[in-house]
């Protein structure tokens, strides 16, 4: 039994399976599911009780388990490619073809439906059809047309969409099937994706629906309009008829018949469909077209409107049996924009392609059809609510016969077919018509004894000779059945009434009935009532005859009959006594005018109109003497003529008479001819074989004689008529040729094979022709050489039924042979002429002898029929041999063209014959011989020349030279192109199989053509018109070039000695072939013919193989090896050869027919490669390591490990010969740099390289192993390096990007590449220039001035700036650099002025005393002077700097577990520093805790950011100078360095430990403080380096009161020195500081210090801190005499309104002293007395210093004004604004001495905003950063936290007055942080815990600064910031917990229940 427990591999035809049940969603303990989707095709392995185990196709790495009722298992097929298989579905291919396209459509379409892309619902409606096509075609009741109509669909739906995603074009045969290039010829693939993309440009983007296929695609000279009526909108009360037709606005008059809708009373409208034929361009071009709608209402004379059945009168219930036609109402509608359109419109049945005609009823004033339709065509257009018609119309290309073959469809229901009135523009031959048109006009009827005019109705009939009706021939319109008479509308009372009714007539096709047939009209008047009415009788009759008397038919035009009245008494119906009187009368006319019953009525008139469409009589009188030539032969037999001369003279007669009527047929029109043809050409062939004798028997036999046979064989009048008959017959082959009667060519043909009789025409057509040509007049010549064609069909048929007479010895003594010896003289004889014609210089006749050669293929066919082909083909040969040289090129290139297709060249005899004139043409013809685009060329250089300076002076001409496009220059001569086409041709027809043996012509063509067809490849670019169809060419030689005939050709070029003519052609078809490869000259979606040319191209590679190795060698030629090399690389690096970017289902159908190509041609590089000697090889060290680095950097495993050994045999030959492989190294080191930054390359090649090179070094035993390992490790290194910075290079942030530069110029100075450090150097600087990172571009450009020297020495080329590639000195580069830096320091975005100076001083160092260039020392010492100004007056924000680590395995290798220190940006604070950072990472997730992340999330795969605030640590080096009177610095200056130049950061945590007391939170107060190092110190080349070195320590609670009072008196102090330094400081901040030192109100001041750390209980619990105790009380004592100074200044600015708040501040002053003296007596120290003896020092020197500055300001004052003009003024603006505003604060402490409780608490509530709860807008806490060097918190309250702000801005001192006013503004605006401290949750999460509370306790520096940097943003540069803080933002709740997606199977098609158990994934016996 089988073990359920172990994989089993499952069999190839079950290995493909499509997912139909989505799966794994759900929870997977596993974690071995495979997550797959509803559709996805995958690959089954193995299989396992209920389960398979499976990948997925598009994805192999996607690999997992699925329960086996999931997967539906399809037959499939499967190709084994090396490591991958290849599995094809076995399904139907069209269904394959639609199941590949959708797959791959999909894919698309969500990327474009992602981006929102205009192609989506292009995209959507294809796939749409196609699902609906596959639909369909699984079908299985499907007809083969139906079948064949929907396969022609899918195709055009899918080249569409193909087309519109620029997806690769699919050629196919012309029923929709792709075609197979392995069976179709180069030259075909070629044409037909030609033909497929001029398809493709000229449909439309989208295509909507089938009746769309196939329209406006082939251009044809008719077109058909289909309307489809669907609906009336008004009442059909009445029977009536609606007729249709198409109405000329212009010319008032239906061109189209009509057609007939007749619709019963109260009946329901049926939608109907008719379809308007034979429009043509003549139609298109008419300026107004309307579709008319004529109603007419049959019934009683009086319409009444329809009463109910009760409400009718018992009088009128009568029946009315009147059936009078009444004009009703007319709908129009203009339709002209439907023939204006470029393409065709669909008849979707959709709003929009319906057409409404408005019904306009008629009026009651009798008004004529004409100018009712004139009147409401000039009215403008309704709306399409009204009554009318609503039609759809649709414009479709063809005749009805056309498109019922190409879209029946459309056709469906068999619409009515609608013809035009007259023939179409091209007369088909097989469209016999017989109809004649006749309207009713007008008539005048004159009244008689009536008092009122007549209701007339006009009836026709049509009658024999004999009064018998003929039936059925009479139509109202198409769609109506046939009548025996025709009844007109009747005008109310109308005498003069104007019909305009056309109806049809179907004539008689008999002649006899034709000649005997008339038209009778009868006029009747009808009365309105109905009994009176069937008493009325006719009155008056008029009638025409069909044919005159001369046998014509009636002619076309207005005619009037003549109108005779009717007696009723004696006249009688059937009576044709009226055929006596003539049917119309003229004046003067003499004829008989009445007879029994009839009278001729002069006051009535009547006019009708008549168009004959005939093709059976004619109405044209010289064609009927021509037809009728016989017959007045034989009129001559009535007459006996005794005498021979009145014979002879009447034969004489008899020849001019008929020589004339010959020379009217050349007037006759074109139509009439062809509608007689066969006719005309019996007699004319009659006339030119048997005139003179017929006309002689007719003679004769008048006389009763036997006729005198040499009297008529021999006269000299018997060629008379030869000549006028030849000119006859040259006419009607014109008029065939001509494009309108182009149809009556297959007539032609068939009447000479069928008809045609004439044994001796060819004897005389022949003479005449031989005569013609040899006596040639120009025009007709040509025109003689255009019906050459005929005259030879001709001329043949006729030899061939005398030959096969002569054979059957009937009537002939002469011999066949004789017969055929003197046929084959007389066409030698035609070929001789023609050779004249062509060698005759003159230029009058240029046209024949072009007329000759275009003419001369059309006779090669006929002629081969009865003509030997081998003799026919000499002719022909020495034809065109007559033609000179450089003389009518185009038209003989033309005629062997058509030679060439002819039947003659698939003769294998006569193809030997015709072949060598053929190649000899080309040859000269060619693009590499085209002698007019050689001399065009010389003249190129001219050309541009002359451009450019006409472009630089604005001139069209220079010296008399008109300017010429360039490109005019490179066209090719139409010789050339023509040339191009004759040769694709003859390869066509070479690669057939029905055309005998080829191979000989091959090895011709090859022989004569190869070398010149590669040359000339070489010399035509890729975007040359003809770039395509040579390559084809050249493939589609090499394709059929039989085996061993290339070393045939190859052993042509050894007969020299010195191989010169070999060597050229080996290496320009090596080069042709590599810019074929490199270069592609085929469209890029053209991939059939690319993959073929590939193939082709490889396998002619493979010869050229074996004629480098054996002919190249020895002696070397390293030209030829080098270029198989670089092309052989250029073959397999090509993208259209890239597997990997391909499709599954075009790789798959890749792989299946040609394999992996590349693989070949790399084994082809490897074996050439090792088959040369290492000295030959090292000739190619290192020039190519980069052909060879493209061909091992193609993402194919199998390819790289061909060609990674190559590397190191290059190392080993370059060691052997320098004991070096340096060259190799540098090589490849600077061509794999370039590769990868142009995306060559991957981790593939990366691991491959390091595992091949490492394992060749391990094994080399000369001396390579230690060098090669530290080279391979190198390069290792760098492509890391490289691989991470091409991955981040597109990205929009440019963080990621420069950290990766950063990176390989750390390595690059590790290694020494210093071309490659400089190379990224530049990189880096150009990304801080764009982001504006101006501090950091000029540290980027110190690097590279490091480099260089202060000398006059050369730079070296890896030194040289890309910037100032003209400076080669050191020294100029250097000073440039220097310059550009200073400029970056200088800028408003760094103010970097320190650095600045720095760089200054050097160069102000080079000037004195090193290059003594005075002339530019007061420049730089100016510019130093100024940066020092911008020092000590400008405004400066420190920049903050935070903590970032990047943790999981979803970030950049370069950033895993990292972690760095940025510099933030121009006032950015924490909150916008982690938006920042998230929007470069929009995948990250902020960590909420500084804890150091868990292993678990180190390695997720996730991005998680850790971010938080740290504090630098200035350099106090005692090393460095600058930092040693830092202590006596100014503040700005002293600010500047406590953040920059730095690179030591800490940052603090605090947090609780247990106990904590409820009373004093102090006491537990803790801090983690960790200290980071940085790689650089900032400012640097960068804004962000990576930590080198961190610790951390932990700060007892007692040491943190030490820090907090160290850092409060620090404040003190500062706040004193400003003052003293500045007697105009802003008096705000010293309130604000004194007011929170002395009256504390949340934080209790010193008590709580005094709480917590001095008590017994403290001190015996931690006798250690009694150090610390003791220097915590002297920081508390410290601050007496700095309280005191600050009160002294206090005393003496404060105003009067702050004497009570400075009183209050006296009083708490002597309490804090009793205080003290109290508490720290047993210190020894009088409180009182203390002094702060450095303080009083640095006062006194800071006073002294203001003193020295005054004396010197007022020797320079003016100076001082004109240098300081502008700055002064803004000092006194910004002075002003601060005292008004100090003034405005007042009154915050106006009411200190009044209530206390209510100031302390306003007060108190200022500070909470740094303190409190801060959340940032991803939901996290700010974690909080206390540092050494900031307060936390300061003594009593947050007042101090104010006065702490306002000391360190002391330049700034209008902001703390604004701070002040706003405070007064939004006194509740911090009482949310007010309200947590006092509550005791400010610090805690609610388990006293404060490590993960996510608390933020931000320094009181940064708070302010970040404060005071957004207002200063705000505010604008000019004016002071505001140092409040915005209020805090609400906290947000916390996130939902993450959600996994699902996808359901639909609720009705549920997936199974999944199997009870799953195996363990142990794969035993899998294969």
């Amino acid at each position: 039994m089988k073990d359920c427990s172990v994989w089993v591999p499952v069999q190839e035809h079950r290995c493909y399976g499509v997912v139909q049940y989505g799966f794994g969603y759900d929870a997977d303990p596993g974690g071995y599911f495979l997550y797959s989707n509803l559709g996805e095709s995958v690959h089954i392995r193995a299989e396992c009780y209920d389960w398979f185990y499976v990948s997925k196709i598009e994805d192999e790495e996607e690999q997992g388990i699925i329960p086996k009722s999931y997967i539906h298992i399809q037959e499939s097929n499967v190709i084994h490619q090396g490591d991958r298989d290849v599995i094809i579905p076995c399904s139907p291919p069209i269904i394959q073809e639609i199941t590949d396209v959708l797959k791959e459509w999909h894919k698309l379409c969500i990327q474009h439906f992602l981006v929102r892309d205009q192609l989506f619902e292009a995209i959507r409606k294809n796939i749409e059809e196609l699902h609906d096509c596959r639909k369909t075609i699984m079908c299985p009741n499907w007809t083969v047309e139906g079948l064949r109509q929907l396969r022609k669909r899918v195709a055009q739906t899918i080249d569409t969409g193909n087309n519109i995603l620029k997806l690769d074009m699919t050629v196919r045969d012309e029923h929709g099937n792709p075609l197979n290039p392995n069976v179709t010829s180069v030259i075909q693939l070629f044409r037909q994706h030609q033909k497929t993309s001029e398809k493709l440009e000229k449909t439309s983007s989208v295509i909507g629906s089938i009746s769309s296929l196939g329209m406006g695609i082939h251009s044809r000279h008719s077109q058909s309009l289909l309307i489809t009526c669907e609906k009336i909108t008004w009442k059909v009360v009445e029977e009536c008829e609606i007729r249709f037709f198409l109405y000329d606005a212009d010319e008032g008059k239906a061109f189209s018949e009509g057609v007939q809708v007749t619709l019963q009373a109260n009946s329901v409208f049926l939608p109907c469909r008719f379809l308007f034929t034979d429009l043509g361009k003549r139609d298109e071009d008419r300026s107004r077209i309307f579709l008319i709608a004529y109603v007419v209402r049959i019934g009683p004379m009086e319409f009444r409107e329809e009463m109910p059945k009760r409400e009718v009168p018992f009088s009128q219930k009568t029946s009315n049996t009147q059936k009078i036609r009444r004009p009703w109402g007319v709908g129009a509608r203009d339709i002209t924009k439907i023939f204006e359109q470029a393409g065709p419109i669909t008849p979707t049945g959709t709003e929009e392609d319906v057409t409404h005609l408005s019904f306009t009823p008629f009026a009651e004033n009798n008004e004529s059809l004409k100018m009712f339709l004139t009147k409401i065509i000039e009215t403008p257009a309704v709306k399409d609510g009204e009554k009318g018609f609503l039609c759809s119309l649709s414009l479709i290309s063809g005749t009805p016969a056309e498109i019922y073959e190409d879209q029946p469809l459309l056709l469906r229901g068999n619409p009515i077919i609608v013809r035009k009135m007259g023939f179409p523009e091209v007369i088909l031959p097989n469209d016999i018509r017989n109809d004649l048109y006749v309207t009713l006009v007008s008539g005048e009827f004159h009244k008689g004894s009536k008092s009122t005019d007549k209701n007339i109705e006009v009836t026709v009939t049509a009658h024999s000779d004999n009064g018998t009706i003929i039936n059925g021939i009479i139509f109202g319109g198409s769609g109506s059945s046939g009548m025996d008479q025709y009844k007109s509308v009747v005008y109310y009372h109308e005498h003069r009434p104007k019909w305009e009714e056309t109806f049809k007539i179907s004539l008689p096709m008999f002649l006899e009935q034709f000649s005997k047939a008339h038209i009778k009209f009868t006029f009747k008047h009808r009365s309105s009532r109905d009994s009176k009415d069937l008493t009325e009788k006719p009155f008056a009759l008029a009638y025409v005859r069909l044919r005159l008397e001369k046998g014509t038919a009636l002619p076309d035009g207005e005619h009037k009959p003549a109108m005779f009245k009717i007696d009723p008494k004696l006249y009688r119906e059937k009576d044709v006594h009226y055929l006596q009187l003539p049917s119309t009368l003229s004046g003067g006319h003499s004829a008989k005018r009445s007879c029994p019953g009839l009278m001729w009525s002069p006051k009535d008139s009547f006019s009708i109109r008549t168009t004959l469409c005939s093709t059976q009589f004619t109405q044209n009188d010289h064609l009927l003497e021509l037809l009728q030539w016989s017959t007045s032969l034989k009129n001559i037999a009535d007459y006996e003529i005794q005498d021979e001369a009145t014979r002879t003279t009447l034969c004489q007669i008899l020849l001019n008479n008929l020589k004339k009527t010959l020379q009217n047929v050349a007037a006759v029109s074109g139509e009439e001819i062809m509608k007689f043809l066969p006719y005309v050409f019996n007699a004319l062939f009659s006339i030119l074989v048997e005139s003179v004798e017929s006309i002689m028997n007719e003679l004769s036999s008048s006389a009763n004689e036997t006729p005198n046979a040499p009297l008529f064989q021999n006269h000299p009048m018997n060629e008379n008529c030869d000549r006028p008959v030849f000119d006859c017959l040259i006419y009607i082959f014109g008029l065939i040729l001509d494009h309108k009667f182009q149809n009556f060519k297959s007539v032609l043909n068939h009447y000479i094979e069928e008809e045609f009789s004439a044994t001796m025409a060819y004897t005389k057509l022949s003479k005449e022709l031989i005569y013609a040509i040899s006596n040639p007049q120009p025009d007709k010549a040509l025109k003689i050489m255009k019906s050459l064609e005929f005259f030879i069909k001709f001329i043949v048929r006729s030899f061939s039924i005398r030959l096969k007479l002569c054979q059957m010895d009937i009537g002939s003594d002469e011999g066949g042979s004789e017969i055929e010896a003197e046929f084959e003289s007389s066409i030698e004889s035609l070929f001789s002429a023609m050779g004249r014609l062509l060698a005759t210089p003159e230029l009058t006749f240029v046209n024949a002898q072009k007329g000759c050669l275009k003419y001369i293929p059309t006779i090669i066919d006929p002629l081969s029929t009865v003509f030997s082909e081998r003799r026919l083909s000499e002719l022909l040969v020495e034809l065109i041999a007559r033609v000179e040289r450089g003389r009518i090129g185009i038209p003989k290139l033309t005629a062997i063209m058509d030679i060439v297709k002819s039947r003659l060249f698939q003769n294998s005899v006569s193809r030997t014959t015709l072949l060598p004139i053929v190649a000899d043409n080309i040859k000269h013809h060619l693009p590499g011989n085209d002698e007019d685009l050689k001399r065009r060329s010389q003249e190129h250089a001219k050309t541009r020349s002359r451009n450019k300076v006409g472009k630089m002076i604005g001139l069209e001409a220079v010296e008399g030279h008109a300017i010429i496009p360039i490109s005019e220059t490179s066209k090719h001569s139409e010789e050339t192109q023509k040339c191009v086409e004759l040769l694709s041709e003859v390869m066509d027809i070479l690669y057939s199989t029905d055309i005998g043996p080829t191979h000989p012509d091959i090895s011709y063509m090859i022989h004569i053509l190869l070398r010149d067809i590669i040359y000339s490849i070489g010399t035509i670019g890729v975007n040359d018109p003809m770039a395509g169809n040579m390559v084809a060419i050249l493939m589609s030689l090499l394709r059929q070039m039989p085996p061993g005939l290339f070393s045939k050709f190859i052993y042509t070029f050894k007969a020299d000695s010195t191989k010169t003519e070999l060597f050229k052609f080996v290496n320009d078809a090596l080069v042709v072939f590599k810019n074929l490869f490199s270069q592609c000259f085929f469209p890029a979606v053209w991939s059939e013919m690319i993959l073929l040319e590939n193939n082709i191209l490889l396998a002619a590679l493979e010869q050229f193989t074996e004629t480098v190795k054996n002919d190249f060698v020895d002696p070397f030629e390293q030209i030829p090896w080098n270029n198989f090399f670089q092309c052989t690389v250029a073959f397999l690096t090509q993208e259209s050869l890239q597997l990997e970017s391909f499709s599954i289902v075009k790789r798959a159908r890749v792989l299946s027919e040609y394999g992996d190509m590349r693989l070949r041609a790399a084994e082809l590089i490897r074996q050439m490669w090792f088959s040369l000697g290492e000295r030959k090889r090292i000739q190619f060290v290192p020039g190519m390591v980069g052909t060879f680095l493209d061909m091992a950097l193609v993402p194919e495993p199998t390819l790289r490990r061909v060609a990674i050994p190559i590397f190191f045999d290059m190392m080993r030959c370059d060691f052997a010969q320098n004991s070096s492989f340096q060259q190799v190294e540098d090589e490849l080191i600077n061509r794999l740099v370039e590769s990868i930054e142009s995306g060559k390359g991957d981790t593939g090649f990366r691991d491959i390289f390091h595992e091949t090179m490492v394992s060749s070094c391990e094994n080399d035993h000369m001396g390579l192993r230690d060098s090669g390992l530290r080279m391979v490790d190198t390069v290792t290194k760098l492509l890391d390096h490289l691989l991470d910075y091409r991955e981040v290079i597109d990205e929009v942030d440019s963080g990621s990007r420069m950290t990766c530069i950063v990176n390989l110029l750390d390595f690059s100075m590790e290694v020494g590449r210093k071309e490659l450090y400089l190379r990224y150097l530049y990189k880096l600087h150009d990304l801080h220039v764009l982001s504006q990172n101006f501090t950091e571009a000029g540290f980027t450009l110190k690097l590279h001035s490091r480099q260089l020297e202060w000398t006059e020495d050369e730079v070296p080329h890896y030194l040289r700036s890309p910037k100032y590639p003209q400076l080669l000195t050191q020294v100029e580069l250097k000073e440039a650099l220097y310059k550009d830096i200073i400029q970056y320091f200088d800028d408003e975005a760094a103010k970097s002025w320190e650095c600045a100076i720095d760089v200054c001083d050097e160069l102000r160092q080079q000037y004195a005393e090193e290059l003594f260039s005075y002339s530019q020392l007061p420049e730089i010492l100016k510019h130093m002077a100024n940066l020092y100004e911008k020092i000590l007056k400008s405004v400066r924000f420190e920049p903050g700097y935070f903590r970032v680590g990047f943790f999981g395995k979803a970030f950049p290798s370069f950033l895993q577990d990292k972690i760095f220190v940025y510099r933030g940006r121009r006032s950015e604070k924490l909150n916008d520093f982690e938006t920042r950072m998230l929007e470069r990472f929009p995948h990250a997730e902020l960590l909420r805790s500084l804890n150091k992340p868990s292993l678990e999330q180190r390695n997720s795969n996730a991005q998680l950011l850790q971010i938080c605030n740290v504090d630098p640590v200035m350099n106090l080096d005692g090393n460095n100078k600058r930092m040693s009177g830092m202590k006596y610095a100014e503040e700005s200056i002293r600010r500047y360095y406590r953040s920059n130049d730095v690179n030591k950061f800490i940052f603090s945590r605090p947090y609780h430990k247990e106990p904590k007391d409820p009373k004093n939170e102090f006491a537990s107060l803790w801090l983690d403080r960790y200290t980071l190092w940085t790689a650089s110190s900032f400012p640097g080349n960068m804004c962000w380096f990576p930590v080198i070195k961190e610790s951390s320590i932990q700060v007892k609670p007692i040491l943190f009161g030490i820090e907090t009072l160290t850092e409060a008196n620090e404040k003190l102090r500062t706040l004193v020195l400003a003052h003293s330094s500045n007697p105009n400081e802003d008096l705000g901040s010293l309130s604000l500081k004194l007011n929170g030192v002395l009256d504390p109100a949340v934080m209790g001041g010193i008590s709580n210090y005094e709480k917590a750390f001095f008590s017994p209980e403290y001190i015996e619990k931690e006798p250690e801190d009694a150090g610390h105790i003791l220097t915590m009380k002297k920081l508390i004592l410290a601050q007496v005499p700095l309280i005191g100074e600050c009160l002294r200044i206090h005393r003496e600015k404060a105003p009067d309104s702050l004497k009570p708040l400075h009183q209050k501040l006296e009083e708490r002053y002597d309490a804090f002293l009793n205080h003290l003296d109290e508490a720290y007596g047993d210190l020894g120290f009088n409180v009182r007395d203390m002094k702060d003896e450095d303080l009083q020092r640095d006062m006194e020197r800071l006073q002294k210093k203001r003193l020295a500055l005054n004396k010197k300001e007022e020797r320079q004052k003016a100076h001082v004004i004109t240098r300081n003009s502008d700055g002064m003024r803004s000092s006194n603006v910004g002075l002003s604004r601060s005292k008004s505003s100090f003034s405005s604060t007042l009154s915050v402490y106006s009411g200190f001495g009044q209530n206390k409780n209510t100031t302390t608490k306003s007060m108190a509530s200022i500070p909470r905003s740094g303190i409190g709860h801060r959340r940032s807008t991803q939901g996290s806490f700010d974690e909080g950063v206390i540092g050494t060097g900031r307060n936390l918190f300061l003594l009593g309250s947050s007042m101090n936290k104010l006065t702490s702000i306002a000391g360190e801005e002391n330049e700034t001192s209008s902001s703390r007055n604004s701070s002040i006013s706003s405070l007064q503004a939004n006194p509740n605006r911090f009482s949310f942080a007010l309200e947590n401290r006092k509550s005791g949750q400010w610090m805690n999460n609610g388990n006293g815990d404060a490590r993960n509370s996510g608390i933020s306790i931000s320094s009181t520096t940064e708070t302010s600064s970040r404060n005071s940097m957004e207002s200063r943003e705000e505010l604008g540069d000019d004016e002071p910031p505001s140092l409040i803080p915005p209020p805090l933002p609400s906290i947000p709740p916390p996130l939902p917990p993450k959600q996994k997606e699902t996808t359901l199977p639909p609720d009705d098609h549920n997936p199974p229940a999944l199997p009870p158990k799953k195996p363990p994934l142990n794969m035993e016996g899998r294969a």
